[in-house]
C-alpha cells in the first residue's frame, strides 16, 4: 500500500503502526488535495480498513502478528557469526513458548460428577460430594489441578454457607503453602454478622488473621458472588460486587486455587471462573498457542 502524501510504498515495519502514510512528518503536512493529485481519477473509496468494524488498529494488529511470526523466528533463530541456531523445530518452540507465556487464560470450572480436576494432598478427593444443582460441597483442601502453574488470575466463583463458614484459598504452590480466606458468621440471626478472614500457610504453619466485616447485610441463605484478583504482589477482594479487602505479600508468587471446609462448617461452591491477560493481544496469542491444550 502507497503513502497518500507521496504514493511511495509504505514500509514493512511502518505499516504495522500506520497503513496511510510512510513518515509522521508525510501525516502532519498531509493535505487531502495532495491525494487527489496522485491518486488515479476513477480511484476507488476509502480501504476497508478504514471503516472495518473491527477497526484499524485491531485488524493492523492481526496483520502485523501473522507478519511477524515468521520474522520473529527467523531472529530468533539466526545468529551473526553464521548459520542457524538449532533445528527450525528448535526456534520455532522458543516463538510459540514466548506467545504462549502471553496469551490469555480463561479456566471454567463445573465440578463435574468424578471431580478428576482436582486434589488433596491425599491424591483424589475423597469427602467432596456434588449435588444435584451443580454445586460441590468441599471437605478437606481440594485444589484445582490445572490452576498450579498461573501467577496472575482473576478468581470468580458463588459459593453458599450451609454452617458456620466457606473456605478458599489462591496462590497454592502446593498444600504447605497458600493464601486461605473464609467467609465466616460471626454471629448468628436472621442477619448474620459475616466477616472475611484471611491467612497465609507457609510451610504448612497459618499465620496471623486478618479479618474484615462484610460491608453489607445478609441473610443465612445468602448466595455470594466472590472475585479475588491477584497481580503481582497485590491481592483484592469483592464480595457481591462491593470492596472487601486488600493487601500485599510477595512470598507465593505463583500457584492456582481451591477450596476447605474447616472443622464443623459446611459449604457449597460453583461456577468457578479463572482469567487472565484476557484482553486483544492476549486473545490473539491464544489462537497460536494456547496457555492450556485439550
Amino acid at each position: 500500500m502507497n503513502c497518500y502524501q507521496c504514493g511511495n510504498p509504505i514500509g514493512l515495519l511502518r505499516v504495522w503502526r500506520d497503513r496511510e502514510f510512510c513518515s509522521a512528518e508525510h501525516r502532519s503536512t498531509y493535505r487531502p488535495e495532495t491525494r487527489r493529485a496522485i491518486s488515479a481519477p476513477a480511484e476507488a473509496a476509502p480501504s476497508p480498513v478504514r471503516t472495518s468494524p473491527i477497526g484499524r488498529p485491531v485488524l493492523s494488529l492481526l496483520v502485523g502478528i501473522t507478519v511477524a511470526l515468521p520474522l520473529v523466528a527467523a531472529t530468533v533463530a539466526y545468529v551473526p557469526n553464521g548459520g542457524y541456531m538449532g533445528s527450525a523445530a528448535a526456534a520455532w518452540q522458543s516463538l510459540r513458548d514466548s506467545v504462549r507465556a502471553r496469551a490469555s487464560v480463561e479456566l471454567d470450572e463445573d465440578f463435574g460428577d468424578d471431580l478428576s480436576r482436582w486434589a488433596t494432598s491425599s491424591g483424589r478427593l475423597r469427602n467432596w460430594v456434588r449435588d444435584e444443582a451443580g454445586f460441590a460441597h468441599p471437605g478437606q483442601l481440594g485444589i484445582y489441578i490445572k490452576s498450579v502453574p498461573l501467577a496472575d488470575y482473576r478468581m470468580d466463583f458463588i459459593g453458599q454457607i450451609d454452617r458456620k463458614g466457606l473456605g478458599f484459598v489462591y496462590r497454592a504452590m502446593d498444600f504447605e503453602n497458600y493464601f486461605a480466606a473464609r467467609i465466616t458468621i460471626l454471629q448468628t440471626g436472621p442477619i448474620p454478622e459475616v466477616a472475611l478472614e484471611r491467612y497465609a500457610v507457609i510451610n504448612g504453619h497459618a499465620g496471623p488473621t486478618t479479618q474484615v466485616k462484610l460491608p453489607f447485610a445478609v441473610r443465612q441463605d445468602t448466595l455470594y458472588t466472590v472475585h479475588v484478583e491477584a497481580q503481582g504482589d497485590h491481592f483484592v477482594t469483592n464480595i457481591n460486587g462491593q470492596y472487601v479487602d486488600a493487601f500485599t505479600d510477595s512470598r507465593l508468587p505463583s500457584g492456582g486455587v481451591g477450596f476447605f471446609s474447616a472443622a464443623g462448617e459446611a459449604a457449597r461452591v460453583r461456577s468457578l471462573r479463572l482469567t487472565d491477560r484476557d484482553d486483544l493481544l492476549g486473545n490473539i496469542c491464544s489462537l497460536f498457542a494456547p496457555r492450556f491444550g485439550n
